[in-house]
């Protein structure tokens, strides 16, 4: 059914707008709350006539939101939220705090037409101001997280000696890793040995054997000194971070 708005209803229309609306809205709630009346054939033909007489009032407050909608040219309001650790929000920021952030800008715009989706991640979103009928603002809201607080000199400290456990393990676990490697490598080449020592190196399957034995020694060889040179920088990075941490540490004590 065609209705006649009598008020502002965001995301319907403007005041003397003609709209379709659903039976149901429009008799039960549109025109027992008054926002609206039938379009009959009269009601077009005096709401017509009313805008004729009302065209230069309607021009004014054209012009106001106008003027209003220029104070946001540039503006693009950052606010800061509380975020878990998956970047979402704790709890969620909606036009209410949108209006709030204008006015501390000393712009004062009422909540009620500010359309959004309730934000509830960081990022870069988008409030539609409705100042009046075509005059709109898209305002830009970019939500981050707040900055943490520093942690204090005992928390560092105790990281510190958490990195330094953490490096002590890492040299234990390479040393038996490295310890295993040359054994490996060790008995290879000793297979060898005893094969060529026996004089068996041309005799089936001893020669298959001892090749094997030799490639073995030389590739676990090879193979460890790989893994030592990675690992030592790794434990060199590490110890370079505890010390940083140790002097930041007694930096902040003293």
């Amino acid at each position: 059914m065609e209705i006649i708005l009598k008020e502002d209803i965001i995301g319907l229309g403007y005041k003397n707008d003609i709209v379709n609306v659903k039976s149901g809205y429009g008799r039960n709630y549109l025109i027992p709350t008054g926002k609206g009346v039938i379009a009959s054939p009269s009601a077009k033909k005096q709401l017509a006539e009313d805008l004729r007489q009302q065209a230069a009032k309607i021009a004014a407050k054209k012009a106001d939101a106008e003027k209003r909608a220029a104070q946001l040219d540039g503006v693009e309001l950052v606010i800061a939220a509380k975020v878990s650790a998956t970047g979402v929000t704790y709890g969620s920021v909606n036009t209410a705090i949108v209006a709030e952030e204008l006015a501390k800008k000393g712009i004062e715009i009422d909540r009620k037409i500010i359309t959004m989706r309730d934000i509830k991640k960081v990022g870069t979103f988008e409030a539609t101001i409705h100042f009046f009928k075509d005059v709109e603002v898209k305002l830009p809201v970019t939500v981050v997280a707040e900055n943490q607080p520093e942690p204090k000199a005992e928390e560092v400290k105790e990281t510190v000696l958490c990195v330094a456990a953490y490096s002590n393990e890492e040299k234990r676990r390479l040393l038996q890793r490295i310890h295993w490697i040359f054994i490996i490598g060790l008995m290879g080449i000793v297979a060898f040995l005893m094969i060529v020592l026996l004089k068996l190196e041309t005799t089936a399957p001893y020669e298959m054997m001892g090749s094997f034995g030799l490639g073995l020694g030389f590739g676990t060889l090879f193979l460890g000194a790989i893994f030592t040179g990675r690992n030592v920088t790794k434990i060199r990075n590490l110890k370079m971070k505890m010390k940083k941490g140790v002097k930041k540490a007694n930096e902040k004590d003293a």
